[in-house]
């Protein structure tokens, strides 16, 4: 049986997130054949979850509680397959096996063996004082997301700037054997993370989302970000000096762009990190399936330049990103990378250069259970080739192309990849070519296209306004020059 909790039922929701250990705060040591015989899953709760109820679900499944995650309502916590199984039937609870992670079995059985301290001051008194700090953006009127800004003697220098940096560039070289499985794909969480957790922002004085160092694992968008959030939380574990998860999530994005051959950017702290853990209710993301070009745009400028202050430019510069990674069918239902498989982890123009000069097809499929009412219809524009698993979405594509239900094929055929004989079976025997676009999103695909060295100077601009202006509370300041 798990050990019970050693907090008591009425604390706040909020205290989850504000201390570590609330849940089972003295792991005690488990029988060898437990150990053998368990695995070990990050646990993530939807928001009607209370302390009592993840209590019990914990329980019915006998599940052991490994540690808490401060980025996440959730836990990483072992069981056996029967417990799994009792815990994967109940409503609201997302499982993911950190076999997918960096963490091997190992290190994780040591750690439940021998249980964890109260960490580095990060507790009662370790995320500051309260209240809206100097010079922050206010923590939220409605008690969700309750940003606190960092203490007073809160310092980073350029010294333990470069060891974190270090620290996550470690990581992330030994590719297969990264957080994420491979150097492109844990490079490309690294930055998915920051544009995830930044995406709540809403530009109000009472806005409860932002950069705050935590991301809500029950949003379906961010499934698959539990590699990189225990990744970090552990890089944090390991230094012997404070650092928010803010921003420390801002710094590893910042390597993951310098390790890929990109721009070496600026980096300042201060940020604050939130309590809590939910998504605000007015959380806006665009959605991969609006297929008409003005209104998947418009969707852009209203969660990007609306809501977090970028300029299209910029938008267009940002999303540039997607060089790095691929998507995962099994977090999001896409599956494939926005470039060549030998292209995914070069931080370079490749994503504006494949848009316009290689032909997307439009594809659909099928996902999810007709019985079990989850099914839906996805969009993939696809290289048409049997051998490219590269695609775009429809958030992509009308970057640089007005795509409409009677288009289905936008970009170049430069290469005569129709004329092939490896030319794929999806290919439809009329093919109507989607316009290029000629406004401010177009004009940016083009610049960025022709030109990679104007490509990285903007994605350096427009990244450090996306991280020093959406963060929650906290006052950004550079570090400080490291004593001779």
């Amino acid at each position: 049986m798990m050990n019970v909790l050693m907090a008591t039922r009425p604390l706040l929701l909020w205290l989850l997130c504000s201390f570590p250990l609330v849940l089972n705060a003295a792991p005690m040591p488990l029988a060898p054949d437990t150990l053998s015989s368990s695995t070990a899953y990050v646990v993530s709760f939807s928001r009607e979850y209370g302390l009592a109820a993840m209590e019990d679900a914990l329980s019915t499944a006998e599940a052991s509680i490994v540690r808490q995650l401060q980025c996440t309502k959730g836990v990483v916590a072992t069981m056996d397959a029967e417990g799994h199984k009792k815990l994967s039937s109940m409503h609201g609870i997302q499982l993911f096996s950190t076999s997918d992670s960096h963490d091997d079995m190992a290190k994780m059985k040591q750690r439940m063996l021998q249980g964890r301290g109260e960490g580095k001051g990060k507790g009662d008194g370790g995320k500051g004082d309260g209240g809206k700090g100097d010079g922050g953006k206010g923590g939220g009127s409605n008690g969700d997301n309750i940003c606190r800004p960092p203490r007073g003697d809160y310092e980073l220098t350029e010294t333990q700037v470069e060891t974190l940096k270090s620290a996550v560039m470690e990581n992330i070289r030994r590719d297969t054997g990264s957080f994420a499985g491979s150097l492109a794909d844990s490079m490309g969480e690294l930055l998915r993370l920051v544009f995830h957790d930044a995406a709540p922002f809403s530009g109000r004085e009472d806005s409860t989302g932002g950069l705050n160092g935590c991301v809500d694992l029950a949003f379906s968008a961010n499934a698959g970000l539990h590699l990189a959030i225990t990744f970090l939380e552990e890089v944090q574990e390991n230094m012997d000096f404070d650092v928010t998860m803010a921003d420390l999530s801002v710094l590893a994005a910042m390597a993951a762009v310098e390790a890929a051959g990109g721009p070496v950017i600026p980096f300042k702290y201060g940020r604050g990190d939130a309590d809590c853990f939910d998504a605000p209710d007015d959380f806006f993301f665009p959605n991969p399936e609006s297929n008409a070009a003005r209104n998947s745009s418009g969707e852009l400028d209203e969660s990007m330049v609306e809501r977090l202050g970028l300029s299209r430019r910029q938008v267009t510069a940002l999303l540039g990103a997607h060089t790095l990674g691929r998507l995962e069918a099994r977090f999001s239902g896409y599956e494939g990378g926005w470039v060549r498989a030998d292209q995914r982890a070069l931080f370079d123009n490749a994503f504006y250069t494949g848009m316009i000069n290689l032909p997307w097809v439009k594809t659909t499929k099928r996902v999810g259970s007709e019985a079990m009412d989850t099914a839906r219809t996805l969009t993939e524009w696809r290289i048409p080739l049997r051998t490219s698993d590269s695609m775009m979405l429809n958030t992509d594509g009308i970057l640089g192309f007005d795509i409409t239900d009677s288009c289905n094929v936008f970009g170049r055929d430069t290469l005569d990849f129709f004329s092939s004989e490896n030319v794929a079976d999806f290919v439809p025997d009329t093919l109507v070519p989607c316009a290029e676009r000629t406004d401010e999103y177009g004009e940016a695909v083009q610049a960025f296209a022709a030109d990679n060295e104007v490509f990285k100077e903007e994605f350096a601009s427009a990244f450090v306004q996306l991280v020093e202006t959406t963060h929650q509370c906290g006052r950004l300041k550079a570090p400080r020059p490291s004593d001779p």
